[in-house]
């Protein structure tokens, strides 16, 4: 196979400007992962964990937590504030780990 600049690799010389394109490449990989890294640490920083935003509100959470506690379903409760049903249950998922890490705590 030929490369663009007309060697071939089976040559020393095209194996050489083989393994200086590949590292040229690693290096610009690399840099660009310890970019990513350093723009979601300064996101962390400044409160942007990533993802998207909540679909219920601190208020809203709670309140279905409660409702939950007193005996209302997932689905009625997802039909209720519009939400998917998987949406109740990892909220419900997230409190009981808290709550958990909290007894942990405590004792």
């Amino acid at each position: 196979m030929k490369t663009s600049r007309g060697g071939r690799r089976s040559t020393d010389s095209g194996r050489k400007l083989m393994q200086m394109v590949q590292s040229i490449g690693n290096f610009e990989r690399a840099k660009l992962r310890s970019r990513t890294a350093e723009g979601q640490e300064a996101a962390r920083a400044r409160g942007n964990g990533g993802g998207q935003p909540s679909k219920l509100s601190p208020a809203q959470q709670r309140e279905i937590l409660d409702m939950l506690n007193a005996g209302r379903s997932a689905a009625d409760l997802a039909r209720l504030f519009r939400v998917h049903r998987a949406t109740i249950s990892r909220l419900a998922a997230k409190a009981l780990r808290r709550d958990s890490v909290e007894r942990i705590n405590v004792h």
